[in-house]
């Protein structure tokens, strides 16, 4: 049946029951047996449900949550449209639009795909709506990004935390600024909020003083940072490890300038604490190579091996164990009078000399120019080298030494000098009848000798020697006398017969 419409609104069937009984059907469509049944078609034009102007293919309208529901007679899925709290599903408030499936047997699922080469899904809010996340067909997920190159990629804060009140969880902050990239990882420990006000956060930025979560840092750039957070979302900086050089500061050194930068106000810096059985605590190593160790054995702590340094300046070129000389003119570490003296040096000349200082070591720093930041060493308490002269006679380990007169060598002590200004004892022998090495052609060679400063009254030393003899010739003639009495004894004998 075809009814034409002239003019004004045309109706090609209208059905309407009214009336109190128990079940009002306007219209039953029903088609069956054959190949293909159709129980209605409808062509061109929008279909209303519960509205006389439908704006859509189909629109569905009700005052009191209006739905689609498709199921199986046992399953159900449900797209709706809530008008009030609570409604088609417990978190939903009014407004919202609720897809779900609530499957009887409860295996049901909600499928969202996209099933083309390149289809994404896209989700959006706002108003007009901007997208704010995408599934890419690739699986990568992106907030806060159209194209995400990761499997997830936020662009922005992101949070995660174990409760509605953001306690204790773990918050992301990103920034970029010129090029430069700014992150920080929050790790909160029982924050009111969000201030991120207690806890821990590891923060890195390639730009210096970054601004975070809105809060500005002064800190240097390129450079990672772990801070410490009691009441302050700014923090405090607990370590520090530089990106180009690799140094670590600790203590709130942000700018270390060496491998470990470490201080403490008031406190002790750092303990080594070795819990079991004696042995070496520190280990002190060149180039990989152990020079030197701090160790335990009991009660005692043993520096080994030992060598004490002064500082020292000098404007001369002075070879490694050569003796030097006290000039008086002295200078200070930083030239700060309240540092540590550098004293000026010379290479000594003068033999028996009271001041000679030491044995010249190096530069503290030997890649860097004498200043009063890099001053030179010179070796003066316990072991180290000595350079010493031949002056006729053979050094036996244990022998002393004293300055000579030969330019930065020693030479044994042998009593020569009424007061001996000793400064070394031997600790190698020393046969010159096989030495090769001669300087201004005379041998010397350098020892390994063990510093010793003390002043040897040699005149008490001779005159302990004089003493000893005097009492072998007392015993000498006292054993003349004896003989000579008993020669007596026998010329009367011989006389009497």
């Amino acid at each position: 049946m075809r009814w034409p419409c002239i003019a004004g609104t045309g109706y090609g069937v209208w059905a309407e029951v009214t009336g109190a009984s128990t079940t009002n059907i306007a219209g039953y469509f029903n088609a069956t047996g054959a190949t293909n049944n159709y129980p209605g078609i409808f062509m061109g034009g929008n279909v209303g449900i519960g509205t006389t102007t439908p704006n859509a293919n189909l629109d569905i309208v009700s005052a009191t949550n209006p739905s689609l529901r498709i199921g199986d007679g046992v399953g159900v899925g449900q797209l709706g449209y809530s008008t009030c709290a609570g409604c088609f599903s417990a978190y939903a408030v009014t407004g919202d639009l609720v897809l779900r499936n609530f499957s009887s047997p409860g295996v049901g699922n909600v499928v969202i795909d996209a099933e083309t080469a390149t289809g994404n899904i896209k989700f959006g809010t706002g108003s007009p709506a901007v997208q704010k996340m995408v599934i890419l067909n690739n699986g990568n997920v992106g907030i806060g990004t159209t194209t995400p190159n990761h499997k997830l990629e936020v662009n922005g804060d992101a949070g995660f935390y174990t409760n509605s009140t953001r306690k204790e969880g773990i918050k992301i902050q990103t920034n970029y600024v010129s090029a430069q990239t700014s992150g920080r990882i929050f790790f909160n420990e029982d924050d009111v909020c969000c201030d991120n006000d207690y806890g821990f956060s590891l923060l890195y930025s390639a730009d210096p003083n970054p601004t975070l979560g809105g809060i500005a840092f002064t800190l240097p750039n390129n450079t990672f940072f772990i801070l410490s957070h009691t009441g302050s979302p700014t923090g405090l900086v607990t370590m520090a490890i530089q990106r180009a050089s690799g140094n670590v500061g600790i203590g709130g050194i942000t700018a270390p300038t060496t491998k470990l930068h470490v201080q403490a106000a008031g406190a002790t810096v750092s303990t080594f604490d070795r819990t079991t059985n004696d042995g070496t605590i520190i280990s002190l190593r060149q180039a990989g190579i152990q020079e030197g160790t701090i160790s335990v054995a009991g009660a005692t702590v043993s520096y080994n091996a030992f060598t004490g340094s002064h500082y020292a300046w000098t404007d001369q070129s002075i070879e490694k164990g050569m003796l030097v000389a006290l000039t008086g003119d002295n200078q200070y570490m930083h030239n700060n009078k309240d540092s540590e003296i550098i004293y000026g040096v010379e290479i000594s000349t003068r033999p028996n000399d009271p001041k000679i200082m030491g044995a010249f070591l190096a530069l503290e720093e030997s890649t860097l120019p004498y200043s009063v930041e890099n001053p030179n060493l010179v070796m003066a308490v316990g072991n180290g080298v000595m350079w010493v002269i031949d002056k006729g006679e053979n050094i036996m380990a244990g022998d002393y030494l004293i300055s000579s007169d030969f330019i930065g060598h020693a030479m044994k002590d042998n009593g020569t000098y009424s007061t001996s200004f000793v400064i070394a004892r031997v600790a190698e022998p020393v046969d010159w009848a096989v030495e090769t090495s001669y300087i201004d052609g005379v041998k010397h060679k350098l020892v390994s000798v063990f510093f010793e400063n003390y002043v040897r009254n040699n005149a008490e030393v001779e005159l302990q020697k004089t003493k000893v003899e005097i009492d072998k010739l007392k015993t000498r003639i006292q054993n003349l006398e004896l003989l000579m009495n008993s020669s007596d004894n026998v010329a009367s004998e011989n006389k009497g017969l």
